[in-house]
């Protein structure tokens, strides 16, 4: 198992819009896992421990919490998701700053819904377009998610 960081040189975050990215393949740093060796032993030996999780790393990276082989060997189903701090307080300033990447996912989206069909398709499904605060629909305001349920097929924002 290998995790490719990133540097970062979060001075250029405060550039106003944000710079286009310069990385390239060459700048990354290799961190490797050797002791995940085994699919059998895939779930135990799993990096997940704080010291050596890819994610403290580099905050862009997912971070992979369950890591599942199918039974017949053939396929590994990995959970994933960005790696949230519940640190808070005025004692925490480092590492909520480095885990900025991470809480810019708290942010929502303002959404308004456009109808249930467009031109090309007709499908019935809700369609939904990017808003600013006061166009959006007063359910839509701050959308994180939208949950469509079966076999009903209703929504909620």
């Amino acid at each position: 198992l290998k995790a490719y960081i990133e540097p970062i040189n979060q001075s250029e975050w405060e550039t106003q819009p944000l710079p286009t990215r310069t990385t390239k393949s060459t700048d990354l740093r290799l961190k490797e896992f050797p002791e995940v060796s085994s699919c059998t032993k895939l779930l135990e030996q799993w990096p997940i421990d704080e010291d050596v999780a890819p994610t403290n790393s580099d905050p862009f990276l997912p971070w992979i919490h369950d890591v599942f082989p199918t039974a017949d060997g053939k396929f590994i189903q990995f959970v994933a998701q960005n790696k949230r701090r519940c640190q808070s307080g005025t004692q925490q300033t480092e590492i909520k700053e480095f885990m900025q990447p991470n809480v810019a996912l708290f942010q929502h989206v303002p959404v308004k819904r456009m109808g249930k069909t467009d031109d090309n398709v007709d499908d019935g499904q809700q369609r939904y377009r990017l808003s600013t605060h006061e166009d959006a629909d007063e359910d839509g305001i701050e959308t994180r998610f939208i949950c469509r349920f079966k076999p009903s097929m209703e929504e909620t924002l």
